[in-house]
């Protein structure tokens, strides 16, 4: 299978050029919001088929993983309205600063965090004094 066809199969699905979308996503590679994660590279496969991004290894759930880790109890409406204003804030930086409309908006791509690739407004601190971040991927 050649690049052209898997590359063609991509644009036609998604409406999207894929080299493109990594050229794009490259300009968050400068230190921006804190709250959205900056790739590190990109390359393609040997077989010239596949194109890969490379991101830091982040160390916490997704916040998928976390509301279902509360089971009926859910998340308090506090913890909720800091989750949805840091992944708006980091959303509209994407849209404003870089023209980037993130296509899969979903509680699996925004990651908790600690440590110091990230920053994030509000960070949340965890049991033990640990303070976690919420960053876009």
């Amino acid at each position: 299978e050649s690049n052209l066809s898997v590359l063609g199969r991509y644009r036609h699905v998604y409406g999207e050029d894929p080299v493109a979308e990594v050229a794009a996503l490259l300009q968050l590679q400068q230190p921006g919001h804190p709250g959205v994660i900056r790739p590190l590279a990109h390359f393609t496969g040997a077989d010239n088929t596949s194109l890969w991004l490379v991101l830091p290894l982040l160390s916490g759930e997704d916040l998928y993983e976390r509301i279902k880790s509360r089971g009926s109890r859910g998340v308090e409406e506090d913890e909720a309205r800091a989750y949805v204003r840091g992944m708006c804030e980091a959303l509209l930086y994407m849209k404003r600063r870089h023209g980037i409309r993130h296509g899969d908006v979903s509680p699996e791509n925004f990651v908790f965090h600690r440590g110091e690739q990230q920053e994030q407004q509000q960070p949340h601190e965890q049991e033990g004094g640990e303070e976690e971040r919420l960053v876009a991927l």
